[in-house]
């Protein structure tokens, strides 16, 4: 599976955003955020990242979901959002799931 396809790297983001905060807290003497607050912010983006990982795998075991499917759905899901921006995003993943599985099935 392509780099750019594999879980967990929406949560990227997250953590960089995380060091941000502590960058920035600690340029200006932990006046901007608190300690506990920042300890909060990274037990839940913790949480969050494990859940970005287990949650995909879940998913695809209970419905039965082949890992080409999983990839033309993210696929789908791009293109859809090119067409239709809010909805695209959803009704992308559905038809590249399902087309995904029917094209590994046969």
């Amino acid at each position: 599976m392509p780099a750019a396809f594999e879980e967990g790297e929406e949560s990227t983001g997250l953590r960089l955003s995380y060091a941000a905060l502590i960058l920035l807290s600690a340029a200006y003497e932990w006046g901007p955020y608190s300690l506990s607050l920042l300890i909060i912010l990274g037990i839940a983006i913790y949480a969050v990242t494990a859940l970005d990982f287990l949650i995909p795998k879940w998913r695809e075991k209970k419905y039965g979901a082949s890992k080409p499917g999983a990839l033309i759905s993210v696929i789908g899901m791009l293109i859809g959002l090119l067409f239709l921006p809010l909805w695209g995003i959803f009704i992308g993943a559905f038809i590249g799931g399902m087309v995904g599985d029917i094209l590994v099935r046969k």
